[in-house]
């Protein structure tokens, strides 16, 4: 039946509805045994068909009370709940929906401070992560129907949320720690103005955060949910209103009426609504707030280290929630499952996987093979790269006002060493000595120094007198040094289409060999070289592309920035070789927009690279990044799409017939996890062996998880495959096989890595899609689209914005 209740409760405040159903289930028992389960939204199931349709009222205190009205609509049929519990015959998703409801239900009222989608989390043993933030444990649950039972899919979780406590406090720690270096305090507050950075900052931070007050007159809402933070006011002790026709300051008010001195006049307030204006220092942030927005790389350190557990410690943390002392799922005690006869059972279930054998990875035709452990492979002094590039000419750049001039032309002389060993042919007249080109760089004019390198380090072509950029240059950055490296890579990228390798401070002072020869991939990886390939795909990619494709969006609080959808196509019949594409889209949009152009730029990047002689008879496209809902939409809009690009293809080339389509779905963002049952089936890490596929027991038929890489800290997440196209065919195990493969030609990596090389490339491109932009237009750019924010979104004002790379023919963004 369907929940009305008034005043209407935003669905942002679900744990206020699930509170005020609480409470009216218990104070009316006698219409709600067993209780109703509901979703704290507009839908409530009860196994009670006599539910008066009168209002009921729910009131906390004389001034906060809610009615809630309840209206039949249809009935579940009891023997399909049945039915998917046992799992006999086609089940309905509806009654999924049902059963997931149920099995949340108890734990959801037990931890309704911090319930989100299908998890809930705890402050037991929470953790400060910086900028006025603290990390939560948490535990997710989720009901999967399986080719042969209903499983509860169940892991732990970590989740940043806002620190509770005073308003004051943590403005003063986000401001600190934000992504700021200099300590601030309340005097700094004080003196924030509605110009300056800061407040914007503080603003975008604040904006939808509950609080609650230490002035009496807000009792009739310090329960609960709180009141939203609108905005920020300036000076908020000195704002003026109209008090029964006269002027009055806060500061005036609050001493006439409660007898309250306001300590910090000139400090910012928060706005409630139009009317409401309250000092910062009355406020207090509720507990069991979620954070939204993106994390600074210091909190993401964090969360990173709180989240990472070993196998067997995370094992043994969900079977203590499941069946240990705590009990925190309830399963033994739920009356919501007792209702339906519902019994789980808290042994975890035991499945059988195979492991595919490690491929040969092939360097140099003629040096040693590698041998291939747990998934990893050392790239000793011998070995040189599959297909090396050529260095005509490079330089060096340092912006590290610190540097140690010998220190940094020693590691220059050792990179060259180690660019030689690796087979990259390097002209004689650049071996770093006096003549070298090095220069200082200047951190407050980065693309007038890049552009006073160029001058000093570009060659003539003796046949037309063309002036010749660098090869590469190598760009020795500060520790921390976010906005010099933006402008770099826009420069690079963007404006000259010269290819940038930066190096951090802290790093390339002791140099080894590991770090010296990740460089030198990298490196060799943007100018045009192959590092290294696995023969086994030459025989399955015979005229194929294999595209990669991904949408990263912007925060879910943030509408002013647009989601960024990338491709990469390779060029190559050995899926090492790729080209980049980049384009904006509306905010928070999956399906790609523009994928049929796409798709017919990348073939035409293939024609050009075989200079139109060879044929294209079979694409394949892995997609990242698409939830369980939208498979319909990815199958219908960008499958499409991609089929008017062949048919383009076909015609303007009088093929006669169509290339071939494979469609493989990878997802990354799940939490279904695999144990070891005994030492032998582990790495060293204690995680299941690279190769790992999954393909009947937790599946559908045409999906399969597949665990690549080796285990290096934590618990190793696998990656699932859910095969949405198939025109060659193939076996699953093919499929299997060469998705396993291309995990192992990862340009800068010596290891297998947990998603397909171009899976892992496209999701590179969206996440450095700033280099596309110029960094002086980004303030610009947020600011007119925060203005027409409830609006339309200023798509062509991005579009223009972002521009192509102008060496997208080349990994660029490595």
């Amino acid at each position: 039946m369907t929940v009305q209740i008034s005043p209407e409760i935003p669905s942002k405040f679900s744990r206020r509805a699930r509170e005020v159903i609480n409470q009216l289930q218990t104070e009316h028992a006698s219409h709600f045994t067993p209780r109703a389960v509901y979703d704290g939204g507009a839908i409530l199931y009860s196994t009670h068909r006599d539910i008066p349709t009168q209002v009921f009222t729910v009131q906390f205190s004389p001034r906060l009370l809610h009615q809630v009205r309840f209206t039949p609509v249809k009935q579940v049929d009891p023997n399909a709940l049945r039915s998917a519990v046992a799992n006999k015959g086609r089940i309905d998703i509806s009654v999924v929906t049902l059963l997931q409801l149920i099995v949340r239900q108890a734990p959801s009222i037990r931890h309704v401070n911090a319930v989100r989608a299908r998890s809930f989390y705890s402050n037991k043993g929470e953790r400060d992560i910086g900028g006025g933030l603290v990390a939560w444990h948490g535990f997710f649950q989720s009901i999967r129907p399986t080719m042969n039972k209903i499983v509860i899919n169940i892991d732990t979780t970590t989740a940043p949320m806002y620190k509770p406590g005073p308003l004051i406090q943590v403005a003063v720690e986000f401001l600190t720690d934000g992504g700021n270096t200099q300590p601030k305090n309340i005097r700094y507050l004080e003196a924030l103005t509605p110009d300056s950075v800061d407040w914007r900052k503080l603003e975008r931070f604040l904006k939808g955060v509950r609080i609650t007050t230490t002035l009496p007159s807000a009792s009739k809402w310090k329960r609960g949910t709180g009141k939203s933070i609108k905005g920020l006011v300036s000076q908020a002790g000195l704002y003026e209103f109209n008090k029964d026709g006269r002027p009055m300051t806060v500061q005036q008010y609050l001493r006439e009426q409660y007898n309250t001195r306001t300590n910090y006049p000139r400090m910012f307030g928060i706005k409630l609504n139009k009317d409401a204006v309250i000092p910062a220092e009355y406020c207090e942030i509720l507990l069991g707030q979620f954070f939204k927005k993106n994390l600074v790389e210091s909190q993401r350190t964090a969360m990173v280290k709180m989240s990472t557990r070993k196998p067997i410690d995370r094992l043994n943390t969900i079977q203590g929630a499941v069946a240990g002392q705590d009990q925190l799922f309830d399963y033994a005690s739920s009356d919501f499952m007792q209702a339906v006869g519902m019994q789980v059972s808290t042994t975890p279930i035991t499945i059988q996987g195979q492991v595919i054998p490690s491929p040969e990875i092939q360097f140099k035709k003629g040096t040693p093979s590698l041998r291939i452990r747990e998934g990893k492979w050392n790239v000793r002094g011998d070995i040189q790269l599959a297909l090396p590039g050529r260095i005509f000419s490079w330089a060096v750049i340092y912006f590290d006002q610190n540097a140690s001039r010998p220190v940094l032309e020693g590691f220059i002389t050792k990179l060259h060493g180690n660019l030689l060993q690796r087979g990259i042919a390097i002209n004689p007249a650049y071996v770093p000595g006096p003549n070298f080109p090095i220069q200082i760089g200047n951190p407050h004019q980065v693309s007038q120094s890049l552009e006073s390198l160029l001058a000093q380090a570009s060659s003539s072509d003796k046949n037309s007198g063309r002036s010749i950029p660098p090869t590469i240059i190598v760009v020795i950055l500060p520790s921390s040094a976010a906005q010099i490296k933006k402008q770099v890579k826009y420069w690079g990228t963007v404006t000259k289409s010269v290819a940038t390798q930066c190096v951090k401070a802290g790093k390339y002072e002791k140099a080894n060999d590991q770090y010296l020869n990740n460089v030198a991939l990298k490196i060799n990886a943007k100018i045009g070289g192959v590092n290294c390939y696995v023969p086994l795909t030459e025989k399955l990619l015979t005229k194929t592309i294999v595209v990669g494709c991904d949408v990263s969006h912007p925060a879910p609080s943030v509408d002013n920035r647009p989601s960024i959808a990338s491709l990469v196509a390779s060029v190559d019949d050995k899926a090492t070789v790729y080209t980049a594409q980049i384009q904006v889209q509306e905010p928070h949009v999956e399906i790609i927009q523009n994928l049929r152009d796409m798709v017919w730029e990348a073939i035409k990047d293939y024609g050009q690279k075989y200079n139109f002689k060879q044929t294209l008879d079979h694409l394949i496209v892995f997609r990242d990044g698409v939830s369980e809902g939208e498979y319909d939409q990815v199958s219908q809009q960008e499958i499409g799409q991609i089929e008017v690009a062949l048919k383009r293809l076909a015609a303007e080339a009088k093929m006669p017939q169509l290339p071939k389509l494979t469609f493989i779905i990878v997802t990354k963002r799940h939490h279904v996890r695999f144990f070891p049952q005994s030492p032998q089936g582990a790495d060293s890490s204690g995680n299941c062996l690279p190769g790992l596929v999954v393909d009947k027991e937790l599946n559908q038929g045409r999906d399969f998880y597949l665990q690549s890489h080796s285990g290096i800290i934590g618990t190793s997440r696998p990656s699932h495959y859910i095969v949405l196209r198939n025109d060659m065919n193939w076996s699953i195990q093919q499929i299997q096989e060469l998705s396993y493969y291309l995990c192992h030609v990862y340009a800068s990596a010596t290891r297998a890595v947990s998603f397909p090389a171009p899976v892992y490339y496209a999701d590179l491109v969206c996440a450095k899609a700033e280099y596309h932009i110029d960094p002086s237009q980004c303030d610009q750019l947020d600011n007119a689209s925060t203005a027409v924010s409830g609006g339309e979104f200023p798509l062509k004002e991005w579009q223009r914005a972002v521009r192509p790379s102008g060496i997208r023919r080349s990994l660029y963004f490595l």
